[in-house]
């Protein structure tokens, strides 16, 4: 079964029926008033802006024809003098030493395996994860434009478990191949940390070789294609084009699926997928199907007779030969990942969105200081009372534990007043505070809902140590804090549906509920 969506026929006669009503329109008024100049052509409707923080189509052309200059330059001095004077006013994002280290074109410092080359992260070296295939045109020279393909695995897997289903076609096709490798075993692609590395890998390849990024693809299979969903909708700006094989969303929530317009995106899928709700059983990607079909997206929809959770090979290379034939963005997200120097790049935004990281009272804690902490985020919060993330860190600053995670057994010995900062003050000072950081506006950083959710899971977190302390005395006291807690869980889940931590918790608190 094979449907599609988008644009087309339907479209263009709608188009060319609404420009007519226009035109009419126009005339009639033009003949009314007598205005002189009625039967000249109307100038075209602008272009609508790109999102913030990517460039427009003319800046995004202008810097990739220079490069074009620069790569094709055989003399060192001249390609220093074509940066000073033509790319170094564009901004491209990377130094001169790192462009005449792309000109060299060299292979990556990795293990070559057929098509692709087994490499390890620079920033995970110490992790048994940090590998990744690079996979790579045999004619590839930076005098030219590359697309990047970026392939997530299915669950318990590495990042052996694709090349083999995009290599070397999508190479052949003009398109580096990445794949990927979770940092843990049992992590999403949703989560934050994993969705930061991978723009932090298409990084990397941007600073190691010549890539576009106005054709940046996000595919993946099993919960590599739920995680192809994932990225798509978190942020759409930077995809050319997605392509999910037997996965689906996290949720079917209609109106998120506008975030999809404009991005071309196949879906491939088993008729008799029935591998269950974590791993995007047919009827649950035929739900979504149905939502892109309703909004009129740009989509195409393929079930392969009789397959089960792995589409055959013809069905993958039928879905890469469509990839390789869909047009490049109108706009670059390049300036997202090759920031300006001294700006967080995207992977940092991603990992860090609310700049915690850097923030004094944090180093101050993670120094064990707390009261030093709690009395420098005093001070702030009397000068700036608005601050959203002032607040969540002296919650912390009262509470370290709820920087953390709770004990999955939720043992009351560890939760006891006093221990990590468990008591009746400090979490009540905490609440106070975690409540103001949600009525706050400002300093929840790039990712509010993100903010929010992780505060709602510090609310739950009080109230899980409320109910887990209370439950052994028996009786019927432990009731009030668990529905409380299932309330502030809730909210954190409806903002992120995805944070292991918070479905870890869940299960320790059902764990425990009294059994009659």
């Amino acid at each position: 079964m094979r449907t599609q969506g988008g644009i087309g026929r339907d479209r263009a006669w709608a188009l060319t029926q609404a420009r007519a009503i226009a035109f009419l329109a126009l005339l009639s008024v033009a003949c009314q008033l007598h205005l002189p100049g009625a039967d000249s052509p109307q100038p075209a409707p602008a272009a609508p802006p790109p999102p913030a923080g990517c460039w427009d189509a003319a800046q995004a052309e202008k810097l990739e024809k220079s490069l074009d200059e620069f790569f094709a330059e055989p003399d060192a001095a001249k390609r220093a003098q074509a940066f000073a004077s033509a790319l170094e006013p564009l901004q491209p994002g990377l130094s001169l030493e790192e462009l005449e280290s792309i000109a060299k074109a060299v292979p990556p410092a990795g293990e070559k395996k057929g098509h692709v080359w087994r490499v390890q992260a620079p920033w995970l070296k110490d992790n048994p994860r940090g590998w990744l295939n690079v996979s790579i045109p045999k004619d590839y020279s930076p005098k030219k434009t590359w697309g990047l393909v970026v392939a997530l695995h299915g669950s318990g897997s590495d990042c052996d478990n694709l090349p083999s289903f995009y290599s070397p076609q999508m190479n052949d096709a003009g398109y580096f191949v990445i794949y990927p490798t979770t940092t843990a075993v049992a992590n999403f692609w949703s989560t934050p940390a994993e969705m930061a590395n991978v723009y932090r890998l298409v990084e990397w390849m941007g600073r190691n070789y010549r890539i576009d990024f106005r054709r940046l693809v996000v595919t993946g299979g099993s919960m590599g294609g739920m995680g192809t969903w994932s990225h798509l909708l978190a942020r759409p700006e930077l995809w050319s084009v997605g392509a999910s094989v037997a996965g689906h969303p996290a949720a079917l929530e209609g109106e998120i699926f506008e975030k999809l317009r404009g991005i071309p995106f196949y879906i491939l899928h088993g008729e008799k997928d029935t591998n269950g709700a974590s791993l995007a059983p047919v009827e649950h990607v035929r739900l979504a199907v149905e939502e892109l079909k309703k909004r009129k997206l740009d989509y195409v929809y393929v079930e392969e007779p009789g397959a089960g959770h792995t589409p055959s090979m013809k069905y993958w290379q039928e879905m890469n030969a469509w990839i390789a034939k869909q047009a490049p963005k109108a706009f670059s997200p390049r300036p997202l990942f090759l920031p300006l120097s001294g700006e967080r790049a995207l992977w940092q935004r991603a990992a860090d969105p609310a700049g915690l990281q850097d923030d004094p009272a944090l180093a101050l804690m993670k120094s064990g200081k707390f009261a030093d902490a709690k009395k420098d985020l005093d001070e702030r919060i009397a000068k700036t009372p608005g601050d959203a993330k002032s607040y969540m860190l002296r919650a912390v600053a009262n509470v370290p534990a709820l920087a953390k995670p709770l004990p999955d057994n939720l043992d009351p010995a560890a939760l006891k007043d006093g221990n990590d900062g468990w008591g009746a003050l400090n979490e009540a000072n905490a609440l106070r505070d975690l409540d103001a950081a949600l009525r706050a506006k400002d300093g929840k950083g790039d990712d509010a809902k993100g903010f929010d959710a992780n505060v709602d899971l510090m609310i739950a977190k009080v109230w899980a140590r409320r109910f887990a302390v209370t439950v052994p005395s028996g009786g019927t006291s432990w009731v009030a804090p668990y529905q409380t807690y299932v309330k502030a869980l809730q909210e954190s889940l409806k903002l992120n549906m995805s944070n292991p931590e918070a479905v870890r918790l869940a299960q320790a608190m059902n764990a425990k509920l009294p059994r009659k």
